[in-house]
């Protein structure tokens, strides 16, 4: 399948913040998970491409993982 990248989002008392190790430059914040969502996937293509490492597909191969309160807990 090629690379995959691992986007991590985690919850700071009103705010979802996404980051990633794997996409240069990736820092989105927002109010829901569905509104970060929708924005990463907007945002993880231009990153990649300005990046030249955009993944010649449709679905780009992303894993979401959400960290809920200070814990390490997440889920996938």
């Amino acid at each position: 399948m090629g690379n995959v990248f691992t986007v991590e989002a985690k919850w700071y008392e009103d705010m979802w913040v996404a980051t990633s190790d794997d996409i240069l430059g990736l820092a989105v914040e927002a109010r829901n998970l569905n509104e970060l969502c929708d924005l990463l996937n907007v945002v993880i293509p231009e990153l990649l491409e300005e990046n030249s490492r955009l993944v010649e597909q449709e679905n780009l191969p992303v894993v979401l993982n959400v960290h809920l309160g200070s814990s390490d807990n997440f889920v996938h």
